[in-house]
């Protein structure tokens, strides 16, 4: 059972995505967290994790506070 990758989100970019843990795999996505949720749940899945998956063309600055 692999994990889910990069591959497996990527086409959901600026997107919530819901993954099932125990079969490591997106069961629902939306552009809300409510959307996602609902996705999964209209799947058969209530038990998820959820994941907001950044723009690959954005661009990000890593900030570190000691």
């Amino acid at each position: 059972m692999a994990l889910v990758t990069i591959k497996d989100i990527e086409k959901y970019p600026n997107e919530w995505v819901a993954i099932y843990e125990k079969e490591h795999r997106v069961v629902g996505h939306g552009k809300t967290l409510q959307e996602a949720a609902q996705d999964a749940e209209a799947h058969g899945f209530e038990q998820v994790v959820f994941m907001l998956v950044p723009d690959p063309s954005a661009r990000y600055i890593l900030l570190v506070l000691a």
